[in-house]
């Protein structure tokens, strides 16, 4: 019963079986199998075909299965975008010659297919600028029935590319840094490598945004050296791009004072505030004129230089740098300014007691808020104008009791910028008058050598004596204290006291009241003393041996008045003239002619009679 239904299901189910089969070229040979009384026998020959017997002698043949072709692998598992790949093999089995080529993504174009055997097909393909990173299946077709393919087969690697890093500098010893990475390329997963520190620098966390931006945190160890290293960003398939990061110093400058010092400044103390100074701190520059003579670390957050800067550094900005022991650095700028200049103060002296003076200093490089000193106490600057940069207007007052002698000027800037003009202002001592010898004149003297004691005399010191008739002439400086002049007093010259003035070109004077009498000669000779002080005196008539002079004889004719100069210009030759005669009598006579001028009297005052009066030989030595 068995058999009958086994063989009516063979004849139901085989011809359905056989329909739905593929029409193909059967190779193998079919051998029809015995079949017995109760049973259909079934043969399977070597080409995969199936002979069926029925009891009844029915013979169905089965044709050998259709294998599908298969692929094992590819020459090339990497693609990278915007290449072209001329010689890509695909290995497998059962490909036949009317197959075709694709992949799941349509980055990759098949251009053409050069060949295909049945373990082998050669392509040429292109994968396309900006074709998404991944793996992509292979697919090869037979026939629409026959159809092979190999799961993720290729891959289409990413291109990384960065364009641009912020921030740019991350610094020693921080944690937290945020930075953004733009570019392109970039792939979920991507991490951030620092190949140059590694362990130094580390990404905390990398956000992937988009295939053009990712952001991370950044820690930074103190450890690490300032300097710019590599930063990489590595994609999940493996390939990378790299720019470069700062990574700067945790050495930190927040504030410099001050940061202007002028020209011609000496060990000026420079404070410098940030952080992380410590012990090795170093500091240079390479300006010349600009010395930095030590740098003292009195804190983690302050340093202190000392600066100097020649007189002639050039002006304007000067770069320091501040270089820790592990070569970090901080770099700021101190400020050059011109000094001011003083080249000239107009008038250069005043004496003592000079109220609202107005002088005058001319230099170069004032500012507005250039300040003018002198450098005394005595002498104050009452006020100023900066008229230009090269010109100051001060008024000036000197004390009473300024010390005499020359001073400095000064001009100075806010920042210390100093211009000296040394020992160019005097402060003149006023005159004062203590003693004058002798103390009187007799008219008609001509030249008496008189003698002032006292202080404050310059060379330039005038003196004169109140009054008319009276002339003073020769002034000699011998010392500050002293002075000697000649004093000529006219014959009617008023017989009174005189005040007797000293005037300095600074306008520094003194008036001694009644210092010096005029007194009426009673006698015309030519000297008045004391006659104990001559061994051989001798005596002339001055009045004779005037009215016969030859050039008194010119002021008789001329009528020449005592007032006008004339009249003392020839007094004056006709002293001279005699004067020589004197000396040629007395030294041929031997006579002592008791210093040539005055009269001689006794201890009294009176005139002394028995002295021989020479006059007639002095007039006879005058005609020779």
């Amino acid at each position: 019963m068995k058999a009958k239904l086994f063989n009516a299901f063979l004849f139901l189910i085989l011809p359905v079986f056989l329909l739905s089969q593929p029409v193909k070229e059967v190779t193998a040979e079919v051998k029809p199998p015995i079949a017995t009384a109760s049973t259909a026998k079934t043969v399977v020959n070597q080409d995969g075909s199936i002979v069926v017997t029925t009891p009844g002698g029915v013979t169905v043949v089965i044709p050998p299965p259709v294998l599908p072709c298969e692929i094992k692998g590819v020459s090339i598992v990497k693609l990278y975008p915007g290449k072209g790949y001329l010689d890509f093999k695909i290995s497998g089995d059962k490909f036949l010659k009317s197959a075709l080529a694709k992949f799941s993504s349509d980055s990759i174009g098949v251009d053409s297919i050069l060949e295909v055997v049945p373990s082998t097909i050669k392509l040429s393909i292109t994968v396309r600028n900006g074709a998404k990173p991944g793996k992509y299946d292979l697919v090869v077709q037979n026939s629409p029935e026959d159809i092979c393919i190999l799961k993720n087969a290729v891959q289409i690697m990413s291109k990384p590319e960065i364009n641009v890093v912020l921030q740019k500098e991350i610094r020693q010893g921080s944690i937290g840094n945020e930075i953004t990475v733009s570019g392109s390329g970039f792939m979920e997963g991507a991490r951030l490598e620092f190949a140059d520190v590694i362990g130094g620098v580390v990404a905390r966390t990398v956000n992937f945004k988009s295939d053009k931006e990712l952001n991370a945190s950044i820690d930074v160890s103190f450890a690490v050296k300032p300097k710019e290293t590599k930063i990489r960003v590595v994609n999940p398939d493996g390939e990378s791009t790299s720019n470069k990061i700062m990574v700067t110093t945790a050495l930190g400058i927040s504030g410099v004072t001050p940061q202007i010092i002028p020209q011609g400044a000496d060990s000026v103390e420079i404070s410098v505030k940030g952080s992380n100074f410590i012990k090795g701190l170093k500091v240079e520059t390479k300006d010349d004129g600009f010395i930095i003579n030590n740098i003292f670390v009195l804190s983690e957050n302050e340093a202190v230089l000392s600066v100097s800067v020649a007189e002639g550094a050039a002006a304007g900005k000067k770069e320091i740098t501040l270089i820790s022991p592990d070569e970090g650095n901080q770099k700021f700028n101190i400020t050059v300014s011109l000094r001011p200049l003083v080249t000239l103060i107009t008038p250069d002296r005043l004496p003592q007691g000079t109220e609202n003076k107005i002088v005058t200093i001319t230099g170069g490089n004032f500012g507005k808020d250039t300040q003018i000193k002198i450098s005394t106490p005595g002498v104050n600057i009452i006020n100023f104008d900066v008229k230009s940069a090269l010109q100051i207007v001060a008024v000036v007052t000197v004390s009473g009791r300024a010390p005499g002698g020359s001073y400095d000027v000064l001009a100075v800037n806010p920042d210390g910028g100093t211009g000296v003009l040394k020992n160019s202002f005097m402060v003149n001592l006023n005159p004062e008058l203590k003693t004058i010898l002798p103390t009187t004149a007799v008219q008609g003297v001509f030249e008496q050598e008189i003698e002032l004691f006292g202080q404050g005399f310059t060379k330039e010191t005038g003196v004169k004596l109140s009054g008319e008739g009276v002339v003073i002439s020769n002034i000699e400086f011998i010392d500050s204290c002293r002075l000697k002049a000649l004093v000529t007093v006219g014959a009617k010259a008023p017989m009174e006291k005189r005040d007797l003035y000293v005037v300095n070109p600074d306008g520094g004077n003194f008036m001694l009241n009644d210092a010096f009498g005029i007194s009426k000669v009673d006698k015309e000779s030519i000297y008045f003393g004391d006659i104990n002080k001559f061994k051989k005196p001798a005596m002339v008539n001055k009045k004779k041996l005037f009215l016969e002079h030859p050039y008194y004889k010119t002021i008789v004719r001329e009528n020449i008045s005592s007032e006008v100069a004339k009249y003392w210009l020839i007094i004056n030759k006709i002293n001279e003239s005699v004067k020589d005669i004197y000396k040629k009598v007395q030294k041929k006579h031997d006579y002592d002619l008791i210093g040539e001028v005055g009269f001689v009297t006794d201890k009294d005052g009176n005139p002394v009679r028995d002295i021989p009066d020479i006059t007639n030989i002095v007039i006879h030595e005058l005609e020779k």
